[in-house]
């Protein structure tokens, strides 16, 4: 289980062993300072993304708005995996799709499909007519 919310760190619960483990920021972007956010602005980590099917995907998301990038972590390690950066828009939201598709979108009107498996290489971008300041995507398990 991964605890996330208005701060520099998240939580993650193993229930197996039922032990909690204070994650203290997203480690490969550098820990973040208490009064500034870091180059990426990831000043909050309460957005948090998860894949629908976690057998399909060993990753879990941050988006952090405003700077246009997702920070990616491994479920397993905590640590960063890869960052996706928009480059036109906020991160508002991340979905997870199969074949190691990952999806952004931002308050632009375009939702961007990454590759997960090719160091997150941004193979497609689609335009949502009539879209406007988009909050939250959402991915069916087959990606359709």
């Amino acid at each position: 289980m991964i605890i996330a919310g208005n701060r520099k760190h998240f939580y993650y619960y193993d229930l197996d062993s039922n032990k909690l483990e204070k994650i203290p920021g997203i480690q490969g972007l550098g820990l973040f300072s208490s009064t500034q956010k870091n180059q990426d602005g990831f000043s909050s980590l309460a957005h948090l993304f998860v894949p629908q099917d976690s057998s399909n995907q060993d990753y879990f998301a941050f988006a952090a708005g405003d700077s246009g990038a997702a920070a990616v972590l491994s479920q397993k390690s905590k640590k960063l995996a890869f960052e996706l950066k928009m480059s036109s828009s906020s991160c508002l939201s991340v979905g997870f799709g199969s074949k190691n598709r990952i999806y952004t979108v931002g308050d632009q009107a375009e939702i961007y499909v990454w590759d997960a498996r090719h160091t997150a290489k941004c193979i497609a971008k689609v335009g949502d007519e009539g879209s406007f300041n988009t909050t939250h995507l959402a991915v069916s398990a087959d990606g359709s």
